[in-house]
């Protein structure tokens, strides 16, 4: 099932980037405004196909026994405001002690409050969702009212909203509860408040980036990403390649040569063939020679001053993750990364 789980995310994730990140390169361009909003319908569509994919992957690891939270550091407010936008009538507010910045999972909390925010508004027009941190500051608390009384004909009807929303809660250890609030009904959840530090500022130079990647397309659009941000990347197309590059650019001085190696899809993950079995370990899209693990493990033991090493990969399962920290990564990400995350975070 492990296997299967892993097949998914990659099989699904590896064009979901391709319609996700090149609509959101195209959307930076000057476009005229019917070409605007069919790349902006398209954007859109990847996004919630992104959604679904998220979902059945928690879903089926819940089932499993091995979901667990992805945690990162990520700005609250602009998470949840972009995630519940295309949502019509919702009101989201913050209470002044809410830190700007946490560490939590920013995609499962965020799918709670979209089926949470669903669920609430087939009763009502208008939809308040409510953010603050307990008196204890131990916990940030979840607030969706709405303006009218939840029947429970209305409850049954979004029932699998809230089943959903109820697996995903159990995943941060909490639960969700139904509330009053002014007379009209309301759920209400609480999850661990861990603040995170303040953004870093975009750097002062160009970053010597070395982009690992064997998909031709994916690798287009990575690199036309990266020069977008002010970067101009190198490119190695298997792990050999990366770690040749990787040493002829390092100095045992100090000079770390590139600042950061991203891997992005080097990595041996279950595939689906031809016949819709699973033939396991197959490369991500027959990568020859080397794959990131082995590459990240000869970069961290054999250079001195070694690179920040980043995974980006469609293979986003809990076991992937394991993998990519026990080889020496300094990071996980997972695919796709929009062109507004990377001008954020690169």
């Amino acid at each position: 099932m492990e296997s299967l789980l892993s097949a998914i995310s990659h099989e699904l994730r590896t064009p979901t980037n391709i319609v996700v990140s090149g609509s959101g390169l195209l959307l930076d361009e000057e476009l005229v405004a019917e070409h605007h909003d069919l790349v902006k319908s398209i954007h859109t569509a990847g996004q919630n196909l992104l959604t679904v994919v998220n979902n059945l992957q928690d879903l089926l690891a819940l089932q499993m026994g091995s979901a667990c939270l992805n945690v990162s550091e990520f700005s609250i407010e602009p998470a949840l405001r972009l995630r519940l936008g295309e949502l019509q009538g919702f009101h989201l507010s913050f209470d002044k002690r809410v830190p700007s910045v946490i560490r939590s999972d920013q995609s499962k909390l965020c799918q709670i409050l979209y089926f949470l925010v669903q669920a609430t508004a087939t009763n009502s027009s208008t939809v308040d969702v409510r953010v603050s941190v307990t008196p204890d500051d131990l916990y940030l608390k979840f607030i969706v009212a709405s303006n009218e009384l939840i029947t429970a004909q209305a409850t049954c009807d979004v029932s699998h909203l809230i089943t959903i929303a109820k697996s995903f809660l159990s995943i941060f250890k909490s639960r969700l509860r139904t509330v009053a609030v002014n007379g009209h009904g309301a759920f209400c959840f609480k999850i661990p408040l861990i603040k995170g530090t303040k953004q870093p500022d975009l750097p002062s130079r160009p970053l010597r980036i070395l982009l690992v990647e064997d998909n031709s397309v994916n690798r287009m659009i990575a690199v036309k990403m990266l020069e977008k941000l002010g970067h101009t990347p190198d490119v190695a197309c298997n792990g050999l390649e990366a770690t040749l590059k990787v040493k002829a650019r390092a100095s045992p001085t100090g000079n770390r040569g590139y600042d950061i190696v991203l891997m992005v899809s080097p990595f041996k993950v279950p595939t689906f063939s031809d016949t819709g079995l699973i033939n396991l370990y197959m490369q991500d899209c027959d990568m020859p020679v080397m794959d990131g693990f082995q590459a990240t493990k000869i970069i961290k033991k054999e250079i001195t001053f070694p690179p920040r090493i980043v995974a980006l990969t469609a293979d986003c399962t809990p076991a992937c993750k394991e993998r990519c920290i026990e080889a020496g990564m300094d990071e996980f990400r997972c695919k796709p990364v929009s062109f507004e995350i990377g001008r954020a975070h690169v």
